[in-house]
């Protein structure tokens, strides 16, 4: 029997919730298959750990709901009568977005087994590949194909598809309340689609965040691996030199010297430290201090920024993957992969490792791809202290340089020796604020950004005032750079190797 025409606005609809229900329950069966198809190369771990996967799983689960299943959205919400009248079609609908969804993730339970991560859409580019003939897979995995058959069968005949919308007003009211239908319904899906407000949307990566990295391929899900990289350009393969001729290049004369003491790592990251900006590299009067201390240290002059953006510092400088694609590799669809970090490597040493950057957690997703590749503290805005918070000491982006600088100093004397640590500082970044005590202090230069540098120079100074009676000092090796180059009014710096 057919339902009566409603000339009503549905502002929530009860085969919707029955539908991601059900869409969400399609996904963790989803990861189950292809936990039990990858299980002989991932890590052990205890029951809990599996549990936590499969749970922070339903929250990673949200922007395939949003967006793989959006068709649903758009044709339960948009059209309620017609959707009330055409449960077939409403059915068709859904199934069709599942079948997307369980066909990649058919797909990944068979290659996974060779990469031994997640693939997104570089899928695609595999089957347009001559060399990949996909007939042979067909062949000798036709198990999975009928089993694949078989769970579309059921989940076309379990849709939900028939009952009664819950309508709350109707065309005699006013306009005002199609409005606010529409932006709520906008916001209940963008923020699924997002999986909440965070920063960045919810991505692949962002597993670790809530997982061990081991368990960060449970968690995450080849659906979300393939949205997480649309757009992403493939990171390009460079091959210089071979690894005895790079040696040679690098270390020189340079020795290393093994001490039964070992040494502490202190990482000073600039924001947009430019060579340009210096005295003793260019003549430049924003770093006396960075200059005086040029004298007393070794400095690398013919020094070349691996990217021109921050989100390519953590991997260039900690991983050893320079930025010197199109690509960020942090945004790519390897960013997922098993790679260790420095911080992992020292901690195998017996290192205390932590990482500082006074701007909100989850910017650039630090937080997620440190964790997947081996840091157990990271320090941001979140970790800031309140009672530390004040207007001169909170900006734009975060933490300014000399108060964070002063608490980093502070955590540093808890930390156990030997560590290695490193800090990444935000005030030399646009739009370029200082504390207000010492705008008519520092020289202002020709360009916004001089005045920030002066401030970053200052704001060193100070830390290591603050540091050098202490007991660590004098067996602490720094390390200060700049995470990439900015602009400047010298021709040269716009060259290619001058940027």
């Amino acid at each position: 029997m057919r339902l009566p025409t409603l000339h009503t606005k549905a502002i929530f609809s009860l085969i919707l919730v029955k539908q991601a229900l059900f869409a969400l329950f399609i996904l963790t069966i989803c990861r189950a298959v292809w936990l039990f198809s990858n299980f002989f190369w991932l890590d052990s771990g205890t029951f809990l750990q599996y549990f936590a996967a499969f749970g922070f799983g339903l929250f990673l689960d949200l922007p395939v709901l949003g967006w793989f299943f959006l068709p649903s959205w758009i044709w339960l919400l948009a059209f309620p009568n017609r959707s009330a009248n055409s449960p077939k079609t409403t059915k068709l609908i859904f199934v069709i977005s599942a079948l997307a969804v369980i066909l990649l993730t058919a797909i990944d339970c068979g290659y996974s087994r060779v990469t031994a991560r997640r693939r997104g859409t570089e899928l695609l580019s595999l089957l347009g590949d001559e060399g990949n003939h996909i007939g042979p897979y067909l062949a000798e995995y036709w198990w999975g194909w009928v089993l694949f058959l078989i769970g579309v069968a059921l989940v076309y005949v379990l849709t939900p598809s028939k009952g009664h919308s819950l309508y709350i007003y109707s065309k005699q009211y006013p306009k005002w309340k199609s409005i606010l239908f529409i932006a709520i319904t906008g916001f209940v899906w963008l923020t699924i689609a997002r999986g909440g407000w965070r920063i960045k949307p919810l991505s692949s990566v962002d597993a670790a965040e809530f997982v061990s990295p081991s368990f960060s391929p449970i968690a995450s899900s080849t659906p979300l691996q393939f949205l997480s990289t649309i757009g992403q350009k493939p990171v390009l393969k460079y091959s210089f030199m071979s690894d005895a001729e790079a040696e040679k290049i690098v270390l020189g004369n340079y020795r290393i010297q093994t001490q039964n003491q070992k040494k502490n790592v202190v990482f000073l990251i600039v924001e947009s430290l430019s060579r340009d900006y210096t005295g003793f590299l260019n003549g430049k009067n924003y770093t006396p201090f960075l200059d005086s201390l040029s004298k007393l240290s070794t400095n690398f002059r013919f020094c070349f920024a691996n990217g021109v953006r921050s989100i390519e510092m953590v991997p260039s400088i900690f991983c050893g993957i320079p930025g010197i694609g199109e690509s960020q590799f942090i945004n790519s669809a390897y960013a997922a992969n098993k790679i260790e970090n420095a911080y992992r490597a020292f901690e195998k040493q017996g290192y205390a490792t932590a990482f500082f950057h006074g701007a909100q957690n989850g910017t650039m997703r630090f937080q997620a791809f440190f964790a997947q590749t081996g840091l157990s503290n990271y320090y941001g805005l979140n970790e800031f202290p309140s009672e530390r918070r004040t207007k001169d000491v909170i900006f734009t982006w975060g933490v300014h340089d000399e108060p964070y600088l002063e608490y980093v100093a502070d955590m540093t004397e808890k930390l156990p020796q030997p560590f290695f640590i490193s800090v990444f500082t935000l005030s030399s970044h646009h739009p370029y604020k200082i504390p207000e005590k010492y705008e008519k202090s520092l020289p202002a230069g020709t360009l916004p950004i001089h005045k920030t540098v002066a401030y970053a120079d200052v704001s060193l100074k100070n830390y290591f005032a603050a540091i050098q009676n202490t007991a660590w000092y004098k067996n602490t090796i720094f390390v200060i750079t700049g995470d990439h180059t900015s602009y400047s009014k010298d021709a040269y710096f716009y060259s290619q190797t001058g940027h």
